[in-house]
């Protein structure tokens, strides 16, 4: 994936985590000024941290970071559901490769 003009361009590469120490993960919607979405983190199945994030306009671009310590050996999945329980995205950020 590269970016240009600030746009994603051509799919995500799938994350290893055991080069970096925090994980980032950007959705963009539309159409949903003024609502609150989530980005809820898992770690090996289990909920590791929940972000609200304010969707400031009809077109909106926003993030959220997990700092992974030492829990960089397997995968994270981030899910994105709305306030009322509409799952919008889920995706798996992984699998890391085996640390040294």
């Amino acid at each position: 994936m590269t970016i240009a003009d600030r746009e994603p361009i051509g799919p995500p590469p799938l994350a290893t985590p055991t080069d970096h120490s925090t994980l980032f993960y950007f959705t963009e919607i539309n159409n949903a000024a003024g609502k609150t979405l989530l980005h809820r983190w898992f770690y090996q199945d289990e909920l590791a941290a929940e972000v609200k994030l304010l969707i400031g306009g009809d077109r909106w671009r926003t993030w959220s970071r997990k700092r992974l310590g030492i829990r960089r050996k397997h995968s994270w999945r981030v899910d994105v559901p709305t306030l009322d329980g509409c799952l919008l995205s889920s995706q798996t950020l992984g699998p890391a490769l085996s640390l040294p």
